[in-house]
C-alpha cells in the first residue's frame, strides 16, 4: 500500500518528529525510495501500458519535510528533544537526498524544513471531534482557558495550499499589504523571491526556458532545469512562446510549483505592455487551474538584466490591473521586489490603487 501512494506521487514531504524513529525512519525512507523508483521505471520500460492508460511517471521526488514538536518551552522544544532535532538536517540530506550532509544549518534555518508544528495536545482530537480546523475552535466545543489563544496561534501553521501539507509563511518585511477584496490580500515586499513560502512561484523566462543560471534555479537545484529542458518545444528553440506560461515541480523550493513566463527579451514599447500583461494573465489562469491560494510574483519586466527594462511604475500599474481582473478567489499575491527603490515606487501606486 505504502509503496503504491509513493508511485503515484510526484513529490514527497516527510512527516517527522524528534526522536530515535523518525532518524531511522529517514534512514529506511532514501534506499527505499530510490529503489523503487528505480524498479518503478524499469517495469515501465519492460511493460508498456495501453494507449489508454496512463501510468504515474513514478517521480517520488523529496522535496522537504515537517516537524511535529512534541513539548515546546518559551517557542523552543525542551532539552530532552533537541538532541534528536538537532539530528534530522543531517539526516535529511545524507539518507534521504544522498548529499555529504556537511555542516547542515538547525531546523528553523534549514530551507528543507517546510514547516514546524507545535504539539496542540487536547487541540488536536478536539478538532477532530467538531470537524474544524484547530483554529476555528469555540468555547461551545470545549475550548475553554487557555485554548481558545493556543488555537488562534495555530493559525499561521494552518493548511494553506492545495495539497494537504502547511508552509511556513515568512513574515513581511520592509513592506505593505493591501486589499484587493475582501478575501484576497496582495503584499508588497523587498527580499529573495527564492526563499519565500507559497502555493507557486512565478519565474521570468526567455522562451527557450534554458536560461537557468537564476538564483531561483539554483536554489531549486538541477532538477528545474531538467524539467524545463524536458518540454516539448512548439517550435525549433521554442518552449514557451512570449506571454505563455510553463508550469514545472518546485524541486527543492519551498513553494511545490514554479509557474514560467516568458517576457524576455521584452519587445519594444508599443508591445511591451501588451506582453507583460499577457505574461500575469497566463501565471493566474495557471494558478487558478492548480488550486493555488497563495502565489509569489517577481515584477514581471523590470528584473535587473532583462533585455528593454519595464520602467517601475508602468509594471507595477500592469501588475495591479492584471491582479483586478484575475487575482479574485487567491487568498494572497505577493510581489517579491529587488531594492528599496523600485518597493518606495509600488508601495506609491499601490496607495493610489488599493484600500
Amino acid at each position: 500500500m505504502n509503496g503504491a501512494a509513493l508511485v503515484a506521487a510526484d513529490r514527497v514531504i516527510v512527516p517527522l518528529s524528534p526522536d530515535l524513529f523518525s532518524l531511522q525512519g529517514l534512514r529506511n525512507l532514501g534506499p527505499t525510495l530510490r529503489r523503487w523508483r528505480k524498479e518503478w521505471r524499469e517495469r515501465r520500460e519492460r511493460n508498456p501500458a495501453p494507449d489508454r492508460l496512463e501510468l504515474p511517471p513514478g517521480e517520488m521526488q523529496p522535496i522537504g519535510y515537517v516537524v511535529l514538536l512534541h513539548a515546546v518551552r518559551l517557542d523552543r522544544p525542551v532539552r530532552a528533544y533537541e538532541k534528536w532535532i538537532d539530528r534530522i538536517p543531517r539526516e535529511y540530506r545524507e539518507c534521504v537526498l544522498g548529499q555529504p550532509p556537511g555542516d547542515a544549518p538547525p531546523v528553523a534555518e534549514d530551507a528543507h524544513c517546510l514547516a514546524l508544528f507545535r504539539h496542540y495536545r487536547s487541540l488536536m482530537p478536539m478538532a477532530q471531534e467538531a470537524r474544524k480546523p484547530i483554529f476555528h475552535l469555540k468555547p461551545a466545543d470545549g475550548a475553554l482557558g487557555a485554548h481558545p489563544c493556543a488555537g488562534q496561534d495555530a493559525d499561521g501553521v494552518a493548511f494553506r495550499g492545495p495539497t494537504a501539507y502547511a508552509l511556513r509563511m515568512p513574515p513581511v518585511t520592509d513592506g505593505r499589504r493591501f486589499a484587493l477584496d475582501e478575501r484576497t490580500a496582495i503584499v508588497i515586499c523587498a527580499g529573495e523571491i527564492a526563499k519565500h513560502a507559497a502555493d507557486a512561484i512565478v519565474e521570468a523566462c526567455d522562451e527557450s526556458m534554458l536560461a537557468g543560471a537564476t538564483r531561483l534555479h539554483r536554489a531549486a537545484g538541477p532538477e528545474l532545469a531538467d524539467a524545463c529542458r524536458a518540454l516539448p518545444e512548439v517550435r525549433p528553440g521554442v518552449r514557451c512562446p512570449l506571454g505563455e506560461a510553463r508550469v514545472t515541480p518546485g524541486f527543492r523550493l519551498k513553494a511545490p510549483l514554479v509557474i514560467h513566463v516568458a517576457i524576455d527579451p521584452l519587445p519594444s514599447a508599443l508591445r511591451r505592455d501588451t506582453v507583460v500583461a499577457a505574461a500575469y494573465r497566463s501565471a493566474f489562469r495557471a494558478a487558478h487551474e492548480r488550486r493555488c491560494r497563495t502565489v509569489v510574483f517577481p515584477p514581471l519586466g523590470c528584473v535587473p538584466g532583462s533585455a528593454g527594462e519595464y520602467p517601475h511604475a508602468a509594471a507595477a500599474r500592469t501588475a495591479f490591473a492584471a491582479c483586478r481582473v484575475h487575482g479574485a478567489g487567491l487568498e494572497e499575491i505577493r510581489f517579491v521586489l529587488y531594492g528599496p527603490e523600485i518597493l518606495q515606487e509600488w508601495v506609491r501606486i499601490a496607495d493610489r490603487t488599493f484600500v
